[in-house]
């Protein structure tokens, strides 16, 4: 998440480089999970009171692995590439629930990442346009960054059910529960589903 706010004046903060120790960060930060988790605290409640509603998709490798045994799914759709297009899904979701389909969506993801060639040609497929390219340093896309990251340690540091998840992680996390949005993991099943929907070939028996 990019602010330009905090302990040393008016400088932007990377989630990055808050996850790592680097720059500002390099110091005093490393080995200290308290201070960590307070200022990743103090970014989300400076972040929340201007999101209307967010999404949060993972994409996790053992699900992923079974539906790429039975599907060409690797060849079509890297994980990026199903998260990006399932959080547009559900963007569109909510558009439709809160009666704003005259509002036009558009999509920002952050290039340089990769296979975002294919994640943009699923999602021009799908949808008729594909995502628009943000610079890694914009301020939107750190936010979202930031969201993501939170997302993923919930599911890498805890095995925890997803209905519990607020109650036992961090509180930065917990804050995100008090924003409207909607989360969660990409089962075998969900993917296989989506796949037979997209006529995505199957592997022959020797693949």
């Amino acid at each position: 998440m990019e602010s330009r706010f905090g302990e040393r004046g008016n400088r932007i903060f990377s989630r990055e480089r808050i996850a790592h120790s680097r720059g500002q960060f390099k110091k005093g930060w490393k080995d200290n999970p308290p201070r960590r988790d307070a200022f990743s605290r103090l970014l989300l409640e400076t972040m929340a009171p201007t999101v209307k509603w967010w999404s949060g998709i993972t994409v996790l490798q053992s699900e992923y692995a079974k539906a790429n045994r039975i599907y060409k799914l690797h060849e079509n759709f890297q994980p990026f590439a199903l998260a990006g297009e399932t959080t547009i899904e559900n963007a569109m979701m909510w558009q439709q629930a809160n009666h704003l389909d005259y509002l036009q969506l558009k999509y920002f993801f952050e290039s340089g990442d990769a296979h975002w060639g294919q994640m943009s040609d699923r999602i021009k497929e799908r949808f008729g346009s594909p995502p628009i390219p943000a610079a890694k340093n914009d301020p939107p896309t750190q936010a979202a960054d930031f969201v993501a990251y939170e997302v993923r340690q919930a599911y890498t540091a805890l095995e925890i059910k997803s209905g519990e998840i607020f109650e036992k992680f961090r509180m930065s996390f917990v804050l995100l529960g008090q924003t409207p949005g909607r989360w969660g993991d990409l089962k075998d099943q969900d993917i296989r589903a989506e796949l037979n929907v997209r006529k995505i070939p199957k592997r022959g028996k020797r693949e």
